[in-house]
């Protein structure tokens, strides 16, 4: 296993002892690698929703959704982690203005 980057072989570990002791220790570490996803995506979103929503607010929805992402993860279908895991966090994000009733009046690229 390395310290650093997490491994394929974590990964697996991951999967098959969720409520395992060392499962959480792999999947904290995976969310803490992949924090920075929450960042970059809330700067991209940012520009494009409303002035009244919060980037605290973008934030918590986006790293919540990576922590679902790294709960949800199912790495035998050949998806690497920080794709899922972007475009949770990008959906979340989509979202999140739309679960306080403030619509969704801004458009995303495709």
């Amino acid at each position: 296993m390395t310290v650093g980057r997490i491994s394929a072989h974590s990964i697996i570990i991951l999967m098959n002892l969720r409520e395992d002791a060392e499962g959480r220790r792999v999947r904290d570490q995976l969310i803490e690698e992949h924090l920075p996803l929450v960042g970059y995506s809330v700067n991209e979103m940012s520009a494009r929703v409303p002035a009244h929503v919060s980037r605290a607010e973008l934030a918590s929805a986006g790293a919540l959704a990576l922590v679902r992402a790294a709960e949800a993860f199912d790495a035998s279908k050949g998806v690497p982690f920080a794709r899922y895991a972007s475009l949770r966090i990008r959906g979340a994000l989509v979202d999140e203005p739309a679960v306080h009733g403030l619509g969704a009046p801004w458009r995303t690229p495709p």
